[in-house]
């Protein structure tokens, strides 16, 4: 996730805390993804052993190389719900997406309200 959204000079997908929101979800809303994801990143791990080895210009070009590839794709996804998301649903922590847009304000905070 990490990869997905960086950090720079703005949060990455660690500072609004996808991992958790993933998570959390995964106890939820998004329980049905869950053999999903423990078969994905199994089939990950074993297809790229070296990955977290790697400096991060070399994941990002394997994870591009990954294309179109379901797993990927779902995780991107995911990704982009946590950290665009609402901080009710444990991701984009202190809205950190919303203030990087400039419509933390607009957003109620946590709950949208037609911004």
């Amino acid at each position: 996730m990490a990869r997905i959204v960086p950090t720079d000079d703005a949060p990455g997908a660690t500072e609004a805390n996808c991992i958790g929101y993933l998570e959390q979800q995964l106890q939820s809303a998004l329980a049905r993804f869950g053999d999903a994801y423990r078969s994905g990143l199994a089939g990950f791990q074993r297809a790229h052993p070296e990955f977290l080895k790697l400096d991060g210009v070399a994941q990002d070009r394997l994870l591009e190389g990954l294309g179109r590839e379901p797993f990927f794709e779902m995780l991107v996804d995911h990704t982009m719900q946590g950290f665009y998301g609402s901080p009710e649903h444990g991701g984009n922590r202190d809205e950190a997406s919303w203030k990087m847009m400039g419509i933390a304000k607009h957003m109620g905070g946590g709950h949208w309200h037609g911004a």
